[in-house]
């Protein structure tokens, strides 16, 4: 291939050159014979004679060569045209945008494309499609490691939830990141990223609610829920008795954020409602950080009250106490020194004491208990009042979703234990069962021949085709130098053929345009009288029928018959 390209790149070059030159040398003689009045028509006539011989034999030239590029090339341009062409091309294209976004090196962006092909093979995504996944998790932040072990996750998460791939990869950046789950090395993305969609997916096949809309139920409380000590696997029961329900997507996402933050910072009303129960807030915390009476202060005085005369006694009376395990003794031994020593007289004073204190050592939990705490509230038979009051109206009226229970058991309880059982590898359960029967031959055939597309790409047919044409172009642009007619109608012929896109020139296109030439060198070796109205047609055809090839073959054919009749 390599040394047809290299002959036929000579040839080209020889056969274009030449005739230039002495077109230019014909076009100056009948310049200079139009000032020698007395010889002017025989001069004339001897330079047209002149142009139409050279101009002649490269015609013939280029189309042997023409012939001789198109039997070697053929069968791989045939392979590669149509849809082919356009696959490579798109594929190339997108693996371009995730090197532009990632940063990631030549050998890199050459290893993701191979593991691309490889996915392209398992799942119903074009090469193109599973590189624009790619891009996403790019876009997201995530490095070559972590696209390398998350793209095949959230491929799964796409077909198992029959969803975009952008989605999908939205989703799976949104909730890896927000739960703050492992991800630095491929296989901690590619595990973190299976744990995520398995829970996903099974409470998606389990409830009310799919891929989607969990995925807009964990964005809105996956931030929270990670600071809190949350795991994943009880949003995903959460979310599932709550889409029972029918409450779900952001709507539950609101809900279960509003449950954690009233858990940590709880109204006074709500404080009440579960004393009533025989309940406090902070019996749900199950870790602290670490008691700080310098806080404490500072928090006091912003509210009023200044317990620096204080501050040492509350040292001594809290020293080795912590609030995992003194939380109410610690509250009570506040209250009292603070109310005694600073004596708090006043009742409005003293209760706006408590509220601060109440609040301060609730905002120092570290992780809650979420189920244990709607656990507790269906076994002290909670009302839908005391809900409201504890979690504010609105969200406690969905809330109460969560307090439902089957013979005793809370369901919330129930579908916490499913998952942790159920979950793991529901994805590709799911994702497996979508690929059945022609589903997954289908994708298999076009995997197939995408792939053998690029294969035939990089085996050099590019390069050829690529280097064929330079050459000739420039051949051509030195030879248009010589008639200005030429030029003009070059640029229309190749101003249709880029309108077909850059592939079309490549591929379908390429060889017709060298049959185009020899039209148009055809052209110039026809009849001296009718030349330029003829180009002028030819142009005029090409454009009023949108193909640039087809334009310049029927201007050389016209031009061939012009110059036959004349």
């Amino acid at each position: 291939m390599a040394s047809k390209t290299s002959t036929l790149t000579v040839r080209l070059i020889d056969a274009v050159t030449g005739p230039a030159r002495a077109a230019a040398r014909a076009i100056k003689g009948i310049g200079t014979a139009v000032d020698q009045t007395n010889s002017r028509r025989l001069l004339i006539g001897a330079a047209v004679t002149d142009l139409q011989k050279n101009v002649g034999r490269a015609a013939r030239d280029i189309k042997r060569n023409v012939d001789t590029l198109t039997s070697s090339m053929s069968i791989p341009m045939t392979l590669v045209g149509g849809f082919g062409a356009k696959s490579v091309y798109e594929f190339e294209k997108m693996s371009n945008a995730v090197k532009a976004v990632t940063d990631i090196t030549d050998e890199q962006k050459k290893s993701l494309q191979s593991y691309a092909q490889e996915l392209n093979k398992l799942f119903p995504y074009k090469n193109r499609d599973i590189m624009s996944a790619a891009f996403e998790l790019g876009r997201a932040g995530f490095k070559y490691e972590q696209i390398m072990g998350s793209l095949r996750g959230t491929l799964n998460l796409a077909l198992a939830g029959d969803i975009e791939l952008q989605r999908s990869a939205d989703i799976a950046t949104n909730i890896l990141t927000a739960m703050r789950l492992p991800a630095q090395t491929a296989e901690e993305a590619a595990s973190s990223l299976q744990r995520v969609n398995d829970v996903i997916a099974h409470v998606a096949s389990s409830s009310n609610t799919d891929v989607g809309l969990m995925g807009d139920t964990l964005k809105y409380v996956a931030p929270i829920a990670a600071i809190a000590g949350v795991s994943l696997e009880e949003l995903g029961a959460a979310g599932m008795v709550l889409a029972k329900g029918g409450i779900r997507g952001a709507e539950a996402g609101v809900a279960l954020r509003s449950a954690l933050t009233r858990m940590v910072k709880p109204s006074l009303d709500a404080r009440q409602a579960m004393a009533e129960l025989g309940l406090s807030f902070e019996d749900f915390a199950t870790s602290f950080r670490a008691f700080s009476i310098d806080e404490l202060a500072a928090g006091l005085k912003n509210v009023g009250f200044d317990i620096k005369p204080v501050m040492g006694e509350l040292r001594r009376k809290l020293e080795g106490k912590t609030l995992e395990e003194n939380r109410g003794e610690i509250y009570e031994i506040i209250l009292e020194t603070l109310i005694g020593g600073l004596k708090i007289d006043k009742q409005v004073d003293q209760r706006k004491v408590a509220k601060s204190v109440s609040r301060f050592i609730s905002s120092q939990a570290n992780e809650l208990d979420m189920i244990g705490l709607f656990e507790a509230l269906v076994e002290k038979g909670v009302t839908p009042g005391q809900m409201a009051r504890i979690f504010d109206q609105r969200q406690g009226a969905r809330l109460t979703n969560l307090l439902r229970d089957t013979f005793g058991t809370p369901e919330l309880t129930t579908a916490l234990e499913d998952i942790e059982k159920n979950a793991a590898g529901a994805t590709d359960r799911m994702a497996a069962t979508r690929m059945e029967g022609i589903v997954g031959v289908v994708a298999a055939h076009v995997a197939a021949w995408e792939n053998l597309f690029i294969a035939i790409a990089r085996s050099g047919v590019l390069e050829a085709v690529t280097n064929v044409l330079t050459t000739l172009t420039g051949a051509l642009e030195r030879m248009a130098k010589s008639s200005p007619e030429l030029l003009k109608f070059g640029t229309y012929a190749f101003m249709g053929v880029a309108a077909l896109g850059p592939l079309t020139i490549l591929f379908g296109g390429f060889l017709a345009i060298l049959r185009a030439i020899y039209g148009t060198m055809l052209l110039i070796s026809g009849s001296a009288a009718g030349t330029i109205a003829v180009f002028r047609a030819a142009a005029g055809l090409g454009a009023a029928t949108g193909g640039a090839a087809g334009a310049a073959g029927a201007a050389g054919a016209a031009a061939g018959a012009a110059g036959k009749r004349g």
